[in-house]
């Protein structure tokens, strides 16, 4: 359970994030990589005022483990947002809709068990957990419509193989 709560964790995170935002780089993808920046980083910075706003004290077992606040699990918040952003960027390039059903069904998948863990592990309450899945996947959604109303300004250009349009 420690193994797969590090996946929300901020080094997981900021490895994943690094290696798409290196990836749009190099693809000239300026634009997505500015959003993707700024959806991780302001989601981290939303975790941070959340847990500044409501000092929730943690399950009496980490009380001695750990000495944040317990609300909302940033955990699970920065989990729904990283891996479903990244799973929906990867999976509008792909070809085939199995494996786009699969790569965002991985997407939602890994924060389910991250926030699972928490519970688990006895770091968190489950409504703290639910809480971060619920502003994560919120801020995810105020992304995806930020994305959806540069592809109206003409921010994205269609791909040559006519599988969808990406961001530039």
């Amino acid at each position: 359970m420690r193994d797969i709560t590090a996946l929300g964790g901020w080094a997981v995170l900021s490895l994943l994030t690094a290696a798409m935002a290196g990836y749009l780089y190099l693809q000239g993808r300026y634009h997505l990589l500015k959003l993707i920046l700024v959806s991780t980083g302001g989601g981290a910075m939303l975790a941070v005022l959340l847990k500044a706003i409501f000092p929730r004290e943690r399950p009496p077992f980490a009380l001695h483990l750990m000495d944040s606040p317990s609300f909302p699990s940033a955990h699970s918040m920065m989990a729904a947002v990283v891996y479903p952003t990244l799973a929906v960027l990867i999976a509008r390039i792909q070809p085939s809709l199995r494996i786009r059903v699969y790569i965002i069904a991985l997407g939602l998948l890994i924060p389910f068990l991250v926030g699972f863990s928490r519970v688990y592990l006895g770091v968190h309450y489950i409504t703290d957990v639910v809480a971060g899945w619920c502003m994560g996947l919120v801020w995810t959604s105020v992304n995806g419509f930020i994305a959806w109303c540069l592809q109206k300004r003409g921010k994205i250009r269609e791909e040559a193989n006519g599988q969808g349009s990406t961001l530039v």
